[in-house]
């Protein structure tokens, strides 16, 4: 069949009528037009479906459609082939509104002249080609306008097809994501995402249809997003935000809140002990102050080696005192924003000791000392390390208190380790069963009876560790239940920056 031949589809139930239409095209050149007719609205939708329908004639009255219906029914089908609906002298207002719902033209029956029909579907299908042209143009611009907007946006946006096809990226999507690439399959670029809550949640959005919000996160990339969904008639868009900075702020702020409810535990197993060291230390100052006035009282002459010794004596209690109470005002504050100085990792372990006298000698708990000699200083925030080595005395004579062990001692011993100088803490417990050890370190995990502890302690004093650049581990290779803490040594003060501050470990969750 010959292209250009006008291919024009007559839907008219009225015999005449038709015939009339028959006539006035058959005075047209031959080969211009060539016309199909049907008499209902069911045999025009299977002729228009097939393809090939230049411009339609409809009639709007038919005996199984009627009406604006009628037109619909025909764009629903073909919506980029033009239609003239025919009327009747009384049906003028029926074929304007059928004109503002899309029909490109109206005939008046009886009106009709042989001249004017060839020229009035012309026009028709100009009509509707600048119709297209013009909808193609402002989609387009419309598009430009968004893709423009897109671009600036501070999210990045993502466009799937329904097969999920990546259909488009804007430069933040692309810059943030290496394995992003135009045309290929969304689950092929980013397959870490398969069978984790992210695919639940695109797959549900895509198939409902309905936008939905989540927070997710990528391991490959380390990336924490808040995400939002929309559905599309292509498929999906999707926009996300990078919140991993914010994560971290967060995980930082809950750390350090269980740090704080850490310290507060621990001063709560150590207050009996504290009230009694304070006390003995007050005792002995009060006895010998006493002591003093009522020899200056009597007015009895007194030696002076006698008055040193007991000054000495009220030195060196009122020393212990201040030792308790420094160490109990650090234990307790804030520590986290402090600067990292200079500290000697056995005054640490001695001032924390301090605090723990009491309550070893009230369970009968031996302490066994080896601190090797002119250790060099570590770099460090000392109040958070001496939190490491109130926990881990904590610890460890909770595990002798717990068990039935004739034996009851704790060792804390320093030396050097791999470049680095170390802190054992070893007690003489029942030991840790080996089923549990690879879990020791997790957040709120305990062996200890629930009323004992949280089972936050060595996780955040391995953070604590690892913020200062060092380790916190559970040895291998002793009889005994042994941490030990391995710092760095400080570098030579000339290479010290001049504020060295680190800030509290962040642990993915």
């Amino acid at each position: 069949m010959n292209d250009n031949v006008l291919q024009i589809l007559l839907v008219e139930d009225n015999a005449g009528d038709a015939r009339l239409f028959r006539e006035m095209f058959s005075l047209e050149k031959p080969g211009t037009f060539h016309l199909t007719c049907v008499v209902r609205m069911r045999e025009a939708e299977a002729h228009l479906a097939k393809g090939g329908v230049d411009v339609v004639l409809l009639d709007m009255g038919l005996p199984d459609e009627h009406g604006l219906d009628t037109l619909r029914r025909a764009q629903a089908v073909a919506p980029g082939v033009p239609v003239i609906v025919l009327t009747g002298l009384d049906d003028e207002e029926l074929a304007a509104q059928a004109m503002k719902e899309g029909a490109q033209d109206y005939l008046i029956k009886g009106q009709i002249e042989n001249r004017a029909l060839p020229r009035a579907l012309r026009h028709a299908i100009e009509r509707r080609r600048m119709q297209v042209e013009t909808d193609l143009i402002r989609e387009l611009q419309s598009k430009a306008r968004v893709s423009s907007v897109l671009e600036c946006t501070s999210d990045s946006v993502i466009m799937l097809g329904r097969d999920w096809t990546l259909l488009y990226g804007n430069r933040k999507a692309v810059e943030g994501l290496p394995d992003f690439r135009i045309g290929g399959n969304y689950w092929d670029c980013f397959p870490d995402v398969l069978s984790t809550p992210i695919e639940a949640h695109l797959r549900n959005a895509m198939e409902s249809r309905s936008d939905i919000k989540f927070e997710s996160y990528y391991a490959p990339y380390g990336l924490w997003s808040r995400v939002h969904t929309f559905p599309t008639d292509d498929g999906l868009s999707i926009f996300f935000s990078d919140i991993t900075a914010e994560k971290k702020l967060q995980d930082k702020l809950e750390l350090e809140q269980l740090l704080r409810e850490k310290r507060i535990e621990a001063l709560s197993h150590m207050a009996g002990g504290l009230a009694h060291e304070i006390s003995n230390p007050l005792a002995i100052i009060h006895a010998r102050a006493s002591d003093l006035r009522s020899l200056a009282v009597s007015g009895a002459p007194v030696a002076a080696t006698d008055v040193q010794e007991a000054c000495d004596g009220i030195v060196r209690t009122s020393d212990r005192a201040i030792k308790i109470l420094r160490g109990l005002r650090g234990f307790a504050r804030e520590a986290g924003q402090d600067r990292m100085e200079l500290a000697s990792i056995r005054e640490i372990a001695e001032e924390s000791l301090e605090m723990q006298y009491s309550r070893f000698e009230r369970h009968d708990v031996e302490l066994r000392l080896d601190f090797s000699p002119e250790l060099p200083d570590i770099l460090c925030r000392e109040t958070q390390i001496g939190q490491i080595v109130t926990n881990l005395l904590n610890n460890a004579l909770d595990a002798i208190v717990q068990s039935d062990s004739t034996e009851r001692w704790i060792s804390l011993a320093t030396g050097y380790a791999g470049g680095g100088i170390y802190l054992d803490v070893t007690d003489s417990g029942p030991g840790i069963e080996d089923h549990f050890k690879a879990h020791l370190m997790e957040p709120f995990f305990s062996t200890k009876e629930v009323h004992l502890g949280m089972g936050v302690g060595l996780s955040l004093s391995r953070a604590i560790a690892q913020d200062h650049g060092g380790t916190l581990v559970l040895s291998k290779d002793t009889k005994n239940t042994c941490f030990r803490l391995v710092l760095p040594i400080a570098p030579d003060s000339s290479d010290q920056e001049e504020d060295p501050q680190v800030g509290v470990a962040y642990q993915s969750k």
